[in-house]
């Protein structure tokens, strides 16, 4: 098998071994999903107001 051929093989099989089921549709879709997991993770590492020591 020449050198070419082995290239062209080993692309082939790259791209068949990619999961896309977990990529988002677009770009819009996917920084809708980034958005709202940052601010999830914002929300969950806030410290509410009575627990602050306001003085």
């Amino acid at each position: 098998m020449s050198r070419e051929e082995q290239l062209k093989l080993l692309d082939q099989m790259k791209d068949s071994d990619i999961d896309y089921s977990d990529i988002a549709a677009t770009d819009a879709e996917f920084w809708q999903e980034a958005t709202v997991e940052a601010a999830r993770w914002m929300v969950s590492r806030e410290t509410p107001i009575a627990s602050r020591g306001n003085s």
